[in-house]
């Protein structure tokens, strides 16, 4: 059965122990034990492309890096093949998107862009799309077509 990115919504603001996160891990062969840099947390998952970015309540409340402070789940980045040595998320991507689509051809499907970024050169061309609950950063690679989609939990942008 092919992972639902859309579904994944509902694990914003939940910490890597939840019940529900330790289950999508387990079914995500792959992935790594969550590993920290900073106020940011990480559990990878190359072979099905998808990573889970949380962040530090600590740093997020009074700016302060607690090696320890509690994490919540903040962004969900799905990869397109060879992305960050990543293979391709084969699952739904948001709304229907596909990697193969250019930033054009996003817009048609996704609406209007919220915001918009990047230069191309040092850093990719980015769109982002709000949605009620969450937003969706797509980037771009050289050739125009989707690098990377990324869940982003609006209480952390």
């Amino acid at each position: 059965m092919a992972l639902d990115s859309e579904h994944l919504v509902h694990l914003f603001g939940k910490p890597p122990s939840d019940i529900s996160v330790r289950s999508l891990v387990t079914t995500l062969s792959s992935c790594r034990e969550l590993y920290r840099s900073d106020y940011l947390g990480f559990i990878e998952c190359p072979r099905e492309g998808i990573c889970l970015v949380f962040e530090d309540e600590t740093w997020k409340t009074r700016g302060i890096v607690s090696p320890q402070g509690p994490m919540k789940l903040a962004a969900i980045h799905f990869y397109s093949a060879g992305k960050d040595n990543y293979s391709s998320f084969l699952g739904k991507l948001p709304e229907g998107i596909t990697f193969n689509q250019t930033s054009e051809q996003i817009a048609k499907t996704l609406g209007p862009r919220a915001r918009t970024g990047g230069d191309g050169v040092g850093t990719p061309f980015w769109d982002r799309f709000d949605r009620q609950g969450y937003s969706i950063h797509v980037t771009y690679r050289n050739d125009g077509t989707v690098e990377l989609v990324t869940l982003l939990d609006p209480q952390n942008e």
